[in-house]
């Protein structure tokens, strides 16, 4: 299965090139929402804020493949899933890249940590697809086709 997942965590205005970095320099992907200290505690009790969160929590699956779309960059990321949910991060490793926009916007970067799942880059894409849903299944084989060529 192909999923595709935006990664703009938009309440913290942090720039997709860091988002992207962050991707390929530490290998983390964000669950949609998590970032959020609220909808954290939601999600950990088990009670989903919507129906990405859901797919990444439960019907995500370690070897599944990933296309990591970024608002703004005409690039994206394939990966592959290699970890379950990992609930509590090392905090450092977010403070590392984005702590300056979190402080920014008066957000201290301990309260920063989204669940996240750990992936292999498979490769860097010099493109991104359109319209895209926080997290949904890419049904349309023309374009896994590209993706794996």
């Amino acid at each position: 299965m192909n999923y595709t997942l935006r990664q703009n965590p938009h309440s913290y205005y942090i720039p997709q090139e860091y988002m992207y970095e962050f991707a390929t320099e530490f290998e983390y992907i964000q669950c949609p929402w998590s970032y959020l200290p609220r909808e954290r505690v939601e999600i950990r009790a088990g009670n989903y804020p919507n129906k990405a969160t859901r797919i990444f929590i439960d019907d995500l699956k370690i070897g599944e493949r990933v296309v990591l779309l970024y608002k703004g960059l005409k690039k994206s990321i394939y990966a592959e899933v290699v970890s379950d949910p990992i609930y509590d991060l090392e905090r450092d490793v977010y403070a590392r890249k984005i702590s300056h926009y979190l402080w920014k916007n008066k957000i201290n970067p301990e309260n920063y940590n989204p669940i996240v799942r750990k992936i292999r880059v498979i490769k860097e894409l010099d493109f991104t697809l359109k319209r895209q849903q926080t997290m949904c299944r890419i049904l349309n084989r023309d374009i896994i086709r590209s993706i794996e060529a």
